[in-house]
């Protein structure tokens, strides 16, 4: 039986720091299919929607809370 030291096990671990997505109105993050290269560098192009919501403003955020129980705004 072969015993591995903590550092043999570390090796095979590497991070790495992505660009992905988050959408300011439902929260929603994503990481878009682009290829690895163009993920850790600059991002050529923004998505039009967010994929969950599919909204074209998730960059924005909302002005107002709207309550879905109620359907009134808060905030004004």
């Amino acid at each position: 039986m072969v015993i591995l030291k903590p550092l043999m096990v570390t090796m095979y671990i590497i991070k790495k720091t992505i660009n992905a997505f988050k959408c300011q109105r439902c929260g929603h993050e994503w990481i878009p299919r682009v290829s690895m290269e163009e993920l850790e560098g600059e991002v050529k192009d923004t998505p039009i929607i967010c994929p969950k919501c599919k909204t074209p403003y998730w960059k924005t955020k909302r002005k107002n809370k709207i309550c879905e129980k109620k359907k009134y705004i808060l905030g004004k």
